[in-house]
């Protein structure tokens, strides 16, 4: 019965380290994701004044209407760009 007992004990402080170890992780990862996102939040922005900014320079030198579409050439660009390297990625 003690044998019982000692093996019981021994799988319900497992169980309890193993909980432990998850919860760390689990956190630990929700903290990478809230992180992540935040970074592609500023990012985000970053690439929106890049462009505001490409569309005040050509709207200065020219019309705002090429200005525009200058504006609009650099978002394709880089769309394309990055939908390049997205099927770069997944074919890995």
């Amino acid at each position: 019965m003690h044998f019982l007992t000692v093996i019981a004990e021994s799988i319900g402080e497992l169980a309890a380290v193993q909980g432990r170890i998850l919860r760390r992780s689990v956190l630990a990862t929700a903290a990478a994701v809230a992180w992540i996102a935040f970074a592609a939040l500023v990012a985000a922005a970053g690439a929106s004044f890049a462009l505001y900014a490409v569309y005040l320079e050509a709207s200065a030198l020219s019309r705002p209407s090429v200005g525009a579409l200058l504006a609009a050439l650099v978002a394709f660009a880089v769309a394309g760009g990055a939908a390049l390297r997205a099927t770069r990625l997944r074919r890995l």
